[in-house]
């Protein structure tokens, strides 16, 4: 009985510790043009692979039988508190504000191609009767006498569909549930024993 906790718990103590990390990887418009982010489960799209396309145009990709179906736009608390924070400051939320860690803001820039004065969209919300409206979040290079500082607003704005924006999209990657992981350990044990029998 031992040896069986202490072989689950080796098992389970990667996965506990592991650190979040951003992952390049694929996504039905073409190789690397996703990150996925292991803290959340959140498979991003970049916005370089939507660049150019209206809401409209998203919206239509995302209806059931689209090339982009299963995705939508994020969150407020999916962009601000589970990735730029997180990602640009280390934890918290980034609503607004000046990032003086240049070096880190413009490489997650990169990596989602991001340029400075867009607006980006997410959680667009639709009243009845109302113009639709989004979060938008707009970056900014500041350059002072000796040092860039990149200041992040983030705030409401008018949805217009037919006009290109930045896209903050999507994926809810299934993780694994704690039984399935149960389930491999003990699978993992069992082939150990029948070995060490044979042996």
């Amino acid at each position: 009985m031992k040896r069986l906790s202490a072989i689950l718990f080796a098992a389970f103590v990667p996965l506990a510790t592991a650190q979040a990390a951003l992952i390049d990887t694929d996504s039905p418009l073409g190789a690397n043009t996703a990150v996925f982010d292991t803290a959340t489960n959140l498979q991003w799209l970049k916005l370089s692979a939507t660049a150019g396309q209206t809401p409209d145009q998203i919206f239509a990709q995302t209806a059931t039988g689209g090339l982009l179906q299963g995705y939508r736009y994020a969150t407020v608390d999916e962009l601000t508190c589970g990735l730029l924070g997180p990602q640009l400051r280390g934890g918290g939320c980034v609503y607004t504000g000046g990032l003086r860690n240049v070096d880190i803001a413009l490489s997650f820039m990169e990596r989602f191609g991001k340029s400075f004065d867009r607006l980006g969209l997410f959680q667009p919300i639709f009243l009845e009767g109302q113009t639709p409206q989004v979060y938008g979040e707009i970056w900014h290079a500041t350059r002072l006498t000796d040092a860039l500082l990149i200041d992040v607003d983030t705030q409401m704005a008018n949805l217009q569909p037919t006009r290109p924006a930045d896209h903050w999209l999507v994926h809810q990657v299934p993780e694994p549930s704690a039984l399935a992981l149960f389930g491999i350990a003990a699978l993992a044990l069992a082939a150990r024993t029948r070995r060490a029998r044979r042996a």
